[in-house]
């Protein structure tokens, strides 16, 4: 009988904390030839941080991991530190806007067209061109994320929620 594949396989056991503080996030195991894009997934709960803005690095290293690296390609292995750092939306508005209706077409920062716009958008019948669907892949935990750092003054939560 063949032995499990996955059981053979090397874990690499991960310790995770903030860069700046030195608090630890977390403890996790993760076999070492999967993606650190799926470490990034694993810290979303721990975090409530999306992958998306998510930065980790080795302990003690400047270049941050590359998310289609595996752990062992990074050289993590058994009692890793990994460094968790998080990027802030550069224009959270926009990015909800894109995430939730699938491009960037309609966006204003005109409040007064932004209502207008999201109200008369037909998303089945796009005129923009663009060819990814609203509401596709859409998580909580990114949308929540997003909303946090929308300015407070921001007339698109009404647009759009």
């Amino acid at each position: 009988a063949m032995a499990d594949d996955s059981a053979c396989q090397e874990v690499a056991r991960l310790q995770v904390q903030h860069a700046f503080s030195g608090d630890k996030i977390a403890s996790l195991s993760l076999v070492m030839t999967r993606p650190v894009r799926e470490l990034k997934m694993m810290l979303e709960e721990h975090t409530g941080i999306p992958a998306a803005y998510q930065t980790l690095l080795r302990e003690n290293d400047v270049v941050p991991l590359s998310d289609a690296s595996t752990l062992q390609e990074e050289r993590l292995g058994f009692d890793s530190v990994v460094q968790f750092t998080q990027r802030e939306p550069k224009k959270a508005d926009l990015e909800l806007w894109e995430l939730c209706c699938g491009c960037r077409c309609w966006f204003s920062q005109d409040s007064a067209k932004l209502s207008d716009c999201f109200f008369f958008y037909d998303f089945k019948e796009r005129d923009c061109g663009c060819e990814t669907a609203p509401f596709t892949d859409l998580k909580e935990i990114h949308v929540q994320y997003l909303l946090r750092a929308c300015p407070e003054d921001t007339h698109l939560l009404q647009a759009i929620f």
